[in-house]
């Protein structure tokens, strides 16, 4: 079998980083006979020096879009927007696209117009019926670090139109930014009249749950200062006036389908003066689909502005910090997890054509462009309708003079 070459592209994203190949997981893959090309990055938490050491092949930074037609590129996220055009290559990234996120139209049609396959990692099955985990602890420790910063910020600075809360570069490790967290918590709960935040955990049960209670319980918030809730409290639909009796509220569901949601500006406005919420640590980040469960936001937030604004009639500010890369924050460990678990799906690219797994994930991109061609034929028709009703009215008019 000929070799398999992968092709690592470099990636500077406001969201931040992860690398799904590590020099540790580069070195098993040449191990495995595949060839791999990485291209110089000042963005990943490895040396370019890292990879040739493990045996790759350095190559220029934005090289992918020539690189030959069998080469399979590999990425962390998002693909760029044009000029890079249409993609003819198959490509193995996140895409965050089938559940009609923003811009899933516009990415379809550029693999359309190339003819390129996308094989989406976060569609990536874990043999037991569920998602292949990746990071979900990481997004859960970082989202929740990033929460408690807020609110403690939002104590320190509670005046109409004070500045937002400084953004931060990725954290060594997750040690470093817990010793942060721990302190701004100190100064938090002294102006707080030494009480600390209250805090509800949407989403308990799950991998990424399981992450914010692992960091609440390292940095003093458990016991009665946090909710639990699961899908027996969520399952009657919201909004749910109880959330805005927590200081924060962590959002950590999965949810692929329309949803009434948990907390809306409506429900911000009947809870008045007496609001203690003042944080939303926004996990999920689907505010672009049918499943946002907190539409309280219009905008993703980054690492150079890890926070956003709610306008809100009365009592304390209300921010969300909602990243859609929230993991990027620890970007080794999250690139170290990322790289680790996609490893053994990795060893399989070289015939991926006959591996069961890889096939599920490029049906869901192919149902994806049905889906596609099928509203932009009713879209098509909608407009012949409506110019065809148009031409009729015109001639009435004509007709009438």
């Amino acid at each position: 079998m000929p070799t398999t070459t992968l092709h690592l592209r470099d990636e500077a994203l406001p969201i931040g980083y992860i690398a799904p190949i590590t020099p540790s997981t580069a070195a098993s893959l040449i191990a495995a006979s595949f060839a791999l090309h990485i291209e110089s990055s000042t963005h990943r938490p490895y040396p370019d020096a890292a990879y040739v050491a493990a045996g790759c092949t350095l190559v220029p930074a934005n090289s992918w879009p020539a690189a030959p037609p069998h080469h399979i590129i590999v990425s962390g996220k998002l693909l760029d927007e044009p000029p890079h055009g249409p993609l003819k290559h198959v490509h193995v990234h996140a895409a965050h696209i089938f559940k009609r996120q923003k811009g899933w139209q516009d990415t379809l049609r550029r693999y359309r117009a190339g003819g390129g396959t996308l094989l989406a990692v976060d569609s990536l099955g874990d043999g037991k019926g569920g998602k292949l985990s990746r990071v979900e602890r990481e997004a859960g420790v970082a989202g929740t670090a990033v929460a408690l910063k807020a609110w403690c910020w939002g104590l320190l600075h509670p005046e109409a139109g004070a500045p937002g809360m400084p953004g931060s570069e990725p954290y060594r490790d997750s040690d470093v930014l817990y010793r942060e967290v721990l302190q701004a918590l100190e100064v938090g709960r002294e102006r707080n009249g030494g009480v600390g935040p209250r805090v509800l955990v949407v989403g308990a049960g799950g991998r990424c749950g399981r992450g914010v209670l692992e960091f609440l319980e390292r940095v003093g918030v458990k016991g009665g200062d946090v909710t639990r809730w699961g899908r027996k409290e969520t399952e009657r639909g919201g909004p749910f006036e109880e959330i805005c009796e927590h200081d924060v509220m962590m959002n950590c569901i999965y949810n692929a389908k329309p949803i009434r949601p948990f907390v809306t500006r409506e429900s911000i406005r009947q809870a008045g003066k007496g609001r203690r919420l003042s944080v939303v640590g926004d996990i999920t980040c689907d505010i672009h689909t049918p499943g946002n469960a907190v539409p309280i936001y219009g905008r993703e937030t980054t690492l150079g502005e890890p926070t956003v604004r709610v306008e809100v009639a009365e009592g304390r500010g209300l921010v969300v910090a909602g990243m859609i890369c929230f993991p990027a924050l620890l970007t080794r460990e999250a690139s170290d997890a990322t790289s680790e678990a996609l490893l053994p799906s990795l060893l399989k690219l070289g015939n991926w054509r006959r591996e069961r797994e890889w096939l599920d994930v490029e049906g869901l991109f192919k149902e994806a462009l049905g889906m596609l061609e099928r509203e932009e034929q009713e879209e098509r028709e909608r407009k012949r309708v409506v110019r065809g009703r148009n031409e009729r009215f015109g001639k009435l008019i004509r007709a009438s003079l």
